[in-house]
This record gives C-alpha cells, sequence and structure tokens, in this order.
C-alpha cells in the first residue's frame, strides 16, 4: 500500500532505509517486491543496526541516490532521528512508514522528530482515536470518564477493538469453548464490520497462522495532529487514492 500509495503522488523513485531485523527486512522485501510490480525505481537501499543511534551515513548515502521518497523500516527512535538527520540537510523528501516504523496516531515517532517529522505519512490498521467513527466515537466517551489519559491514545483503542472481537467470537461459539471451535467460529467471520478495523475476515496467513484484517489506510502528520488522506479501507490489489 505505500508504494502504491508515493506511485499515485508521482515518486518514480524511492529508498528504503531498514534495521537488521525482522521488521526490517519484511518492509524491505515488500516494498521491493511491489516496486518492481508498479514500475517504481528503489534507487537506494541502506540497513541500520538495531538499538543504534547512528543513522547520518545511511541518510547521505540515500540523499546522493536522488530518491523522491524514504520508505521506514526502522524502529521509533530511528525513525525520528532518520526524520531529524533529512531536515538538518535541507532536503524535502516524502517520508512515509507503517503503524510499527511511525506509529501512526501516536506520539511515539513525531513526539522526539519535532518539527522534522511534519509532512510525514504511515499506514494504520485501525480507526485513529478522533476518528468520528460511532464504535471509536464510543470509547473515547468512555475513555474521558473512565481514563481520561488514554483517550487519546491508539493502543488503547486497539485494545479495545481486539477485546469486541475476541467477545464477538467466544459469543457464537455457544458452550463449545475449544481451541478448534475458536478457530472454527473466528474463520466464520466473513467481513465482519467492526467499525475500527477494516472489515474481518479470518483465514489461514501466508507462512502458518492466522490473518483477520488485510485493509490499511493513511493518514498525515500536519505537525499538529493526525489527519486520513484515504477516506475508506484499502485492500490488497485495490489502488490507492
Amino acid at each position: 500500500m505505500i508504494v502504491d500509495f508515493l506511485a499515485g503522488k508521482g515518486v518514480k523513485k524511492l529508498a528504503v532505509i531498514d534495521q537488521d531485523n525482522e521488521l526490517g527486512h519484511a518492509i524491505r522485501d515488500g516494498v521491493k517486491a511491489e516496486a518492481a510490480a508498479t514500475g517504481l525505481e528503489v534507487v537506494a537501499n541502506e540497513t541500520t543496526e538495531p538499538n543504534s543511534t547512528e543513522v547520518s551515513s545511511a541518510v547521505l548515502k540515500v540523499r546522493d541516490a536522488g530518491p523522491e521518497a524514504i520508505v521506514l523500516g526502522t524502529d521509533n527512535t530511528q525513525s525520528a532521528l532518520v526524520m531529524k538527520a533529512v531536515r538538518e540537510l535541507g532536503w524535502e523528501p516524502r517520508i512515509m512508514g507503517t503503524s510499527s516504523t511511525v506509529t501512526t496516531g501516536s506520539a511515539g515517532t513525531f513526539g522526539p522528530a519535532g518539527e522534522a517529522a511534519k509532512g510525514i505519512h504511515g499506514t494504520l490498521i485501525s480507526e485513529l482515536p478522533v476518528s468520528d467513527a460511532p464504535e471509536a466515537a464510543a470509547w473515547r466517551a468512555a475513555q474521558q470518564a473512565a481514563a481520561p489519559s488514554e483517550a487519546g491514545s491508539a493502543y488503547a483503542l486497539q485494545a479495545y477493538a481486539n477485546t469486541r472481537i475476541f467477545f464477538e467470537i467466544v459469543s457464537r461459539m455457544g458452550d463449545d469453548l475449544s481451541w478448534p471451535n475458536f478457530t472454527k467460529t473466528a474463520e466464520s467471520l466473513k467481513d465482519h464490520k467492526s467499525g475500527i478495523y477494516p472489515p474481518i475476515t479470518f483465514g489461514p496467513a501466508a507462512g502458518g497462522g492466522h490473518v483477520g484484517t488485510t485493509g490499511a489506510k493513511v493518514a498525515e502528520w500536519d505537525g499538529s495532529a493526525w489527519k486520513l488522506v484515504t477516506d475508506d479501507w484499502v485492500l490488497p490489489g485495490r489502488p490507492v487514492s
């Protein structure tokens, strides 16, 4: 979705800065595969060491390759450091990451990055805490009454959404509360609307395990708040507008 979004914004050349771990490798490989399928050129790929604060070398090498956008496969701390290093160079590429690498909806990355984070984009797999979706609004009202400090937390909203789905499955299981029946009942959910996550259809995941949500949205940090830039959930294989 990141590659498709950037392509829709006219990006022709992009770079990846990833970490030498499972998260970084997954994002790097996914970006490269989709770029090849979409016709975008990955002109640079730099890999950092996990937990390192040294990112300037990677940023300089990427800058010299001339990409129009950077995709981040780094943890929150390194993502913030990359943004600050880019800004210090007076360079203005698009910067985009996932809900893990730019903490879309939360302050994990833009907080430490400060002004350097303005204009970053991130994908998200649940509504923002400020969403107008009725289910999110009901959660926010309850949080304001019970735990005001958590009313703006994307993590708290996701925890609530997960719990709602878990209870939905258990309520459908009847008296058979066995693990096989849990899996069977979960996989009976087809296009289930939770109001917070994309439509849920549980099924086997590639490489083992199970997956329920496959859609995403994109948001931008405008310097004061996360703002959605895609209105609807985008599912795999569909264009991003």
